[in-house]
């Protein structure tokens, strides 16, 4: 049974949003991002990531893909921090799930394969609401106390499943469905309804990234009722009705998410797909910018982070493979709009 919301007032997050406002100017935003794309190599990217990732207390030697994790941990402790003197901080955790469904199903996999601690740990984050150590003895024991309560069964009956099966993609499209599950619940009690909207426009347009890559497929029906996510405002029987890519764009059309399709114009390949994706998603959280304070405004500073990072990874990836800056820059996500 979902617990009752508590009442939040916007005042409580009044040091939080100042402090969101004033950690928001060591972002690099377009002009910073824009600088890397122009970078002459991947070595002069790796070296301006250095220096920002020190300008959230992270340590210059870590590479890259360390460094950015590092800051995302550094920006969820922040985020603890801002909010914990209203006792609010556990609201945020709604963002930090999505961690600990990759690590429970990370933990799950190396579990099967037989992997080591040392190697599992190696791969998760620790900055999900578990810690990796006991997400690890969870699996060990398969006593999932630990874990959110439906990312914990979830967990159970697929590793049941796999058992029969020997699937893994069971395991990933049970904890997907339960990691939104458990997201809505949280975010329901968290008594904020921008955090609801929030979770409830990812699951959309998750699902219409899904429908795409299966229509795709020259698949549907059946397959998308059996991987499509509930708890959006799209109903979910409505996709299975889809013969074709043209018939999900036409009925979106009737739709909010009608401007995805207008953002790629010719270019409908799913690289630009997904980042239009992105971009309405984050469009989300750019009307903070007219709120002087409330619970949006650090959910929107940790957003803007998260897609900084993934921007910087974009970079360096190009760079390393010899993009160049022009189409790196198109595949920045536009968070600073």
């Amino acid at each position: 049974m979902m617990k009752t919301a508590k009442k939040v007032r916007p005042e409580d997050f009044l040091y939080a949003s100042a402090r969101s406002r004033k950690l928001e100017t060591r972002l690099s935003g377009r002009e910073g991002s824009y600088r890397l794309c122009d970078a002459r190599d991947a070595e002069e990217v790796r070296r301006g990531i250095s220096e920002y990732a020190q300008s959230f207390g992270v340590a210059a030697e870590l590479p890259p893909d360390e460094a950015l994790d590092a800051i995302l941990g550094q920006t969820y402790r922040d985020i603890a921090e801002m909010s914990g003197a209203s006792g609010n901080e556990k609201a945020f955790d709604v963002f930090r799930y999505p961690y600990d469904c990759h690590n429970i199903k990370y933990a799950l996999k190396c579990f099967i394969r037989g992997r080591t601690l040392e190697n599992t740990l190696a791969g998760m984050y620790d900055f999900a609401t578990v810690s990796p150590l006991a997400v690890y003895e969870a699996i060990q024991s398969e006593d999932y106390s630990a874990l959110p309560k439906h990312m914990a069964k979830a967990a159970e009956t697929s590793r049941a499943e796999y058992s029969r099966l020997r699937d893994p993609k069971l395991i990933d499209l049970a904890l997907d469905r339960a990691l939104y599950a458990d997201m809505l619940e949280l975010a329901g009690e968290s008594g904020v309804d921008a955090f609801a909207e929030a979770v409830r426009l990812k699951i959309d347009l998750t699902n219409i990234l899904t429908a795409l890559r299966i229509l795709r497929m020259n698949a549907g029906g059946r397959l998308l009722n059996d991987v499509l996510i509930d708890g959006g405002t799209l109903k979910t029987e409505r996709f299975a009705e889809f013969s074709s890519e043209e018939e999900l764009w036409e009925s979106l059309r009737k739709t909010e998410f009608r401007s995805i399709r207008d953002a790629c114009s010719d270019d409908l390949s799913f690289d630009s797909v997904e980042r239009a994706a992105d971009d309405y998603y984050l469009s989300l959280f750019s009307k903070t910018k007219y709120l002087a304070y409330g619970p949006e405004v650090p959910a929107a500073y940790l957003s803007f982070v998260e897609y900084e990072a993934k921007n910087l990874r974009i970079i360096y990836a190009g760079k390393n493979g010899g993009v160049d800056s022009r189409e790196l820059r198109r595949r920045l996500r536009a968070w600073w709009q």
